[in-house]
């Protein structure tokens, strides 16, 4: 299943459902209402797709589920007021930081793998 309401700019608010595998590119790009994307666990999808989240301007923070492995290096393009990007996955482990957001910070934060960490990338 394929998820996406690119250009629904009154949107802000989204939940992601489980039953959804794939994100695809430009999907939520130009929602500059939206403030908060929730992903349903157990989550499905493995990729964040080129311009996923491109100019949601009022995205301030967003934390990514276990299951994706790989974001693209424009996901989060001009998302200029993204500060925290949370990363349920070791340090590291997905290349690109911070995939377009210029001025976040990503925590990865693998917890069940070393509980020393989340650490600031």
């Amino acid at each position: 299943k394929v998820f996406g309401f690119y250009g629904y700019p009154y949107v802000e608010s989204i939940t992601i459902p489980n039953s959804v595998t794939s994100l695809g590119g430009y999907c939520f790009s130009n929602m500059t209402a939206l403030k908060e994307v929730t992903f349903e666990e157990p989550c499905q999808i493995a990729s964040l797709s080129n311009y996923c989240f491109q100019s949601c301007s009022l995205l301030f923070e967003i934390e990514i589920p276990s299951s994706v492995t790989s974001i693209n290096s424009t996901t989060f393009d001009l998302c200029t007021n993204l500060k925290t990007i949370t990363i349920n996955k070791p340090t590291d482990s997905i290349v690109g930081a911070p995939w377009g957001a210029p001025n976040a910070t990503v925590i990865w934060n693998s917890n069940s793998n070393n509980p020393d960490k989340p650490s600031p990338y």
